[in-house]
């Protein structure tokens, strides 16, 4: 439970399409960031932690060698891990964030390359478990997030997409996320969502909001795509407490939320205002998905538009040129902010 009050409406999204490779550009700049004060990597706080880099620490140094590919390794804590992958999926997986298993037995920031080609250097503190869920500290630069997964997750491949996928978020909006959970089961309110879409069947891969981002279904759900679809619709939220803020300040929040009323923005907490005005503006989708809510279209734009980041700047003025009133106010009220809660 935050401390905060939390204004946020979590938002749904159904299982989405495979994540599109992406590409890295030519002369992209690093990600590696100075580290603040605020994370000590101190020894582990618990004996079920560490007994798990006990069982790591060897873990790690044969999967440097050079076995033949798709040769599965024996992972520790077997009685309590689901691959939910292929064998030879999760092997991969494995030795690509082998540097999670590094982090976690030596408590020493690691480096890495993410999906868009950018190094990045972040810190991991593996601390005491909460309950079924084992949780974490996840730093890059001075941006913190607890990560808790369930403990029948993968925990090399979870904790490597989700330093991977946090790190494409622009430096200045990490701030709208505060805690990620990886869940082994369903959403429990499914049920809700599949009358409230009206899609018979509908079952929800992740849901974001009020600071949170929470992945039903283990790991073939934690993808790049939904990930920033989740991180969108917190980051939505995130501004338009700010633009309140700031209207409270001006003495216009009445007659904003007023506006907000005609123009259809006061449907969800969780997109920037103007953002339906926005959309009216460019006069077409950008997802069918999107289509469902406006806040729907929030986060599959603000999807897109890391995706079109990740294959170059052509991809991002094409982007530009086909919603040219949402990517201007994404520029104006999103991108040009530091967020926080």
């Amino acid at each position: 439970m935050q401390s905060h009050v939390i204004t946020g409406i979590p938002q749904v999204r159904r299982i989405s399409v495979p994540a599109r490779g992406a590409v890295s550009s030519p002369g992209v700049a690093s990600v590696s960031e100075n580290f603040g004060d605020g994370l000590s990597l101190n020894a582990l706080p618990n004996q079920a932690s560490r007994q798990r880099l006990s069982s790591l620490a060897g873990l790690s140094e044969s999967l440097m060698g050079a076995p033949a590919p798709g040769h599965a390794h024996e992972e520790p804590n077997t009685a309590s891990t689901v691959n939910q992958l292929s064998p030879q999926e999760l092997d991969r997986e494995r030795r690509r964030y082998s540097h999670i298993y590094d982090s976690l037995r030596t408590g020493q920031p690691q480096t890495f390359r993410n999906s868009r080609g950018e190094q990045v250097t972040y810190a991991l503190r593996a601390n005491r478990d909460q309950g079924d869920y084992r949780n974490y500290t996840l730093q890059i630069g001075r941006n913190q997030v607890e990560v808790n997964l369930a403990n029948r997750v993968d925990e090399a491949t979870a904790l490597g997409r989700i330093s991977d996928y946090y790190s494409l978020q622009p430096e200045q909006l990490r701030g709208a996320v505060e805690t990620i959970k990886v869940e082994m089961g369903a959403n429990p309110r499914n049920s809700y969502w599949e009358k409230e879409y009206g899609m018979p069947g509908f079952q929800s891969a992740a849901v974001g909001g009020g600071g949170r981002i929470t992945v039903f279904g283990g790991l073939p759900q934690l993808k790049e795509r939904t990930f920033h679809h989740e991180f969108g619709h917190n980051i939505g939220n995130a501004v338009r407490i700010a633009q309140d803020r700031e209207s409270r300040r001006a003495g216009t929040l009445s007659s904003d939320r007023a506006l907000d009323r005609q123009t259809g923005d006061a449907d969800s907490p969780n997109l920037p205002r103007g953002h339906s005005a926005a959309r009216q503006a460019d006069g077409r989708s950008v997802t069918s998905y999107g289509d469902r809510s406006i806040a729907e279209d929030f986060a599959e734009f603000y999807e897109e538009y890391l995706l079109a980041k990740g294959r170059g700047n052509n991809a991002v003025q094409q982007l530009k040129r086909n919603f040219p009133n949402r990517f201007a106010l994404l520029e104006r009220e999103v991108l040009s902010r530091r967020l926080s809660r």
